[in-house]
């Protein structure tokens, strides 16, 4: 069923809500979390403080907003990428572990404010993380458990599921310390030794 377009309203109302959450980027990259001001977001997005409240609750609100469209989807697309032939290609998850490093890089200042937040507010940004974590395993656990089904290997979901796991916590921890730590490491060569680490993690 086709669905109806949008009204002028309708549009006009998306428009505003980007402008604010991009905005807020720009805002929390700035300043970082706790610094920033919902008065500064709506001067940015050229919107009053009631528009404002007409799409998010609070500023912990469009943080969300802002780690979900800079961050969070980037880095669902990216692992669609991923293929699936066997035999694996190193290239395929090398690719990939380029495309997640570069999404980390350009989001460092998004992070930070992130973090900041989670820190500060608690709970409901914790539950974003775990989202995120969750779908990189959810994807990644299926991707793995097809590619071992059609090499002949064992295959079962919570092996899988473990060796996802092992995955995410160390592209997590490297882009934790090189992005936003400034750990200075050769970073091709620390993606080439990772690609390798998976190639052998997927497939052993």
């Amino acid at each position: 069923m086709t669905e109806a377009p949008m009204t002028l309203r309708e549009e006009q109302k998306l428009l505003t809500r980007r402008k604010l959450v991009e905005a807020a980027r720009t805002v929390f990259e700035q300043n970082g979390y706790a610094n920033s001001a919902i008065d500064e977001i709506t001067r940015r997005a050229g919107a009053s403080r009631a528009t404002f409240y007409l799409h998010f609750e609070n500023k912990p609100a469009i943080l969300l907003e802002v780690f979900r469209t800079a961050h969070l989807e980037p880095v669902l697309a990216a692992m669609d990428q991923l293929d699936t032939e066997v035999p694996l290609s190193k290239a395929s998850i090398r690719n990939f572990i380029n495309d997640y490093v570069g999404i980390y890089d350009g989001t460092r200042g998004v992070m930070r404010a992130w973090i900041q937040g989670e820190s500060q507010e608690g709970s409901s940004r914790k539950s974003v993380s775990d989202e995120l974590r969750g779908a990189f395993l959810d994807v990644m656990s299926e991707k793995i458990s097809v590619i071992r089904r059609k090499a002949g290997l064992k295959v079962s979901k919570n092996d899988s599921r473990m060796r996802a796991l092992l995955m995410f916590a160390q592209i997590e921890r490297f882009c934790f310390y090189t992005s936003l730590r400034n750990v200075n490491v050769d970073t091709e060569k620390a993606m080439d030794l990772m690609a390798a680490a998976w190639e052998q993690l997927i497939s052993a």
